[in-house]
């Protein structure tokens, strides 16, 4: 069984804590910090972890509203 493959475009999520519908439904993202952690101004991103949990289901990326993510299987 083949792991699925999650993308993110960063270009379209550019600061998940506006957001965050993805990290509702999924335990496979998290977010980490751009830049240096706590400083102001910095914008929070999304990334794959823990991906050999990933189920493949792609519901992530059905609720992303910017169509950032995308799950290849």
């Amino acid at each position: 069984m083949r792991m699925p493959v999650v993308k993110i475009d960063h270009s379209r999520c550019v600061d998940s804590r506006e957001c965050g519908k993805c990290l509702g439904i999924c335990p496979v993202l998290t977010t980490y910090p751009e830049g240096p952690p706590f400083k102001e101004g910095v914008g929070w991103r999304i990334s794959p972890t823990f991906v050999s949990l990933c189920t493949g289901c792609g519901e992530c990326a059905r609720l992303c509203p910017e169509s950032a993510i995308s799950v290849d299987e």
